[in-house]
Formats: structure tokens, sequence, C-alpha cells
């Protein structure tokens, strides 16, 4: 026969049910440390003349859309597809070449996606910590 002691039972419980309702907050206390981690990373990769496509650079409301959390880092400036893309040059209504792409957004994005796992377990051995 096996048998299995618990001791501070009423303590695992206490720790458990405050995870339960303190998890959803904690989940969009990560979102928008990531957030905020993609927001530095593409400011840095922005090229800046005037500066004014640098500062451009926003993160949204946090928005739940069925069972997914939804943030959105954007830039208020119209142009700044074109800077992230590239685009085609025009003199006088004449395709005189193509200006490359700065890729600021994607290579940030691809890079954020690389260092989740790790801050995702680091902010969550915080909390647990914490308890």
């Amino acid at each position: 026969m096996f048998q299995l002691k618990i001791n501070n039972f009423k303590k695992y419980e206490e720790q458990f049910i405050f995870l339960k309702e303190n998890l959803p907050e904690e989940l969009e206390n990560y979102l928008l440390d990531v957030a905020k981690g993609l927001l530095r990373l593409v400011k840095v990769r922005t090229p800046k003349d005037e500066g004014r496509l640098r500062s451009g650079w926003e993160i949204g409301e946090l928005k739940r859309e069925g069972d997914n959390l939804v943030m959105v880092v954007y830039n208020k400036e119209f142009y700044a597809r074109f800077v992230e893309y590239g685009h085609k040059v025009v003199i006088n209504k004449k395709t005189v070449g193509h200006a490359p792409g700065f890729y600021m957004l994607t290579v940030s994005i691809k890079r954020i996606k690389r260092q989740i796992p790790r801050r995702l377990k680091k902010h969550f051995d915080k909390v647990l910590n914490s308890l």
C-alpha cells in the first residue's frame, strides 16, 4: 500500500486559488512586457532622419478575441509601411528604381519570438516565487 502525506495543504490550496484569480492579470502583464520589449527593438532598428518615424511607434490597447489576448504594436506615420517593406522610386511619373525595405518590425518580431520562452519562464518563476 502506498500512502501520501501532504503537510500544509491549506497553504497550497491558497496558492492555487491565488494563481487562478490572478493568472489572467499576470498574462496581461507578461504580454505588455513582451510588447514593450518589441517596441524597444523596433525603435532601435528604425532609421532616423527627422525622428518622426522612430517616435511614431506605439503599443495599442490590449484586447480579448475569444481565447486570445491581442496587443498591437504600430506606427502612426502613414509612410512606415513603405520604409518597412521598401517602395519603388518614381521621378516624373517614371519608375527609376526601388528603395529597399528596412524590415524594422519584421526582424524585431522574429527576435522577440525567440526570446518568448525564456521570458515567459522568468516571468512566471517570479510570480510563483512571490507566493
